[in-house]
């Protein structure tokens, strides 16, 4: 499993250049909740059935060779990992 919010990005050391010229790529990403298609106010079954269903739909076991689907399934399993831990969840919220 990825440890994405242990090494979480750091707006600070992105050049300011960069982030004027580029802040819509920031403003552009999914949300987690856009990622398994479901409310922020999903409890924690919805959450886990959401992403059940999602990653039956893009798993790398399944699509061995589309690498979009492997991207996608990285982004899905990202949101549960913080969406199913209440701690988490609070601080993204």
């Amino acid at each position: 499993m990825y440890k994405l919010l242990q090494t979480p990005i750091c707006l600070y050391t992105i050049p300011k250049t960069y982030l004027s010229t580029n802040s819509h790529l920031l403003n552009s990403l999914p949300s987690y909740y856009q990622l398994l298609g479901i409310n922020s106010n999903a409890t924690e079954k919805e959450i886990r059935n959401a992403f059940k269903q999602k990653s039956l739909q893009c798993h790398p076991d399944k699509f061995p060779d589309d690498i979009n689907k492997e991207t996608e399934f990285k982004a899905i399993s990202e949101a549960y990992t913080v969406l199913s831990d209440s701690l988490a969840k609070v601080e993204y919220d």
